[in-house]
């Protein structure tokens, strides 16, 4: 059963929004957990998808089609997120940081590239995480 929490400064918009990514992820979750319900299948790989969106995107990339482009430097990407991960180079803000050093990152899989190196310089006792600053 899902609960939704209304507030006031939700719109309409954000509500729908909300619940049809509600239902996509119980569609999933269904499918993969409880094989209930269809598999999309890619008729070039045969990657499995859960909905006809993820196929759609899916496909995107045999048909090497990027939609978004970085405003800064025109590289192009298959997804929305992508560009947006790709973005933050462009950015000053670090908003990562090493829990055995301190050091700071911009993203996710620098500060995993780093924890590989750092863990032999500061031989943690337990194993760090990235913490993301707030």
């Amino acid at each position: 059963m899902f609960v939704l929490t209304l507030v006031q400064s939700h719109t309409h918009v954000d509500i729908v929004q909300s619940v049809l990514h509600m239902k996509k992820t119980l569609k999933a979750h269904l499918l993969k957990s409880h094989g209930e319900g269809t598999w999309l299948l890619c008729n070039i790989c045969y990657k499995m998808c859960t909905d006809i969106d993820t196929l759609k995107q899916h496909m995107m990339r045999h048909e090497f089609v990027k939609p978004y482009a970085c405003s800064k430097c025109e590289k192009r990407f298959f997804t929305a997120a992508d560009m947006k991960t790709h973005q933050l180079i462009h950015s000053d803000v670090k908003q990562i940081c090493c829990g055995a050093c301190g050091k700071r990152f911009r993203c996710q899989l620098s500060v995993v590239r780093h924890l590989t190196k750092c863990r032999g310089v500061h031989a943690p006792q337990r194993q760090e995480a990235a913490i993301p600053l707030t």
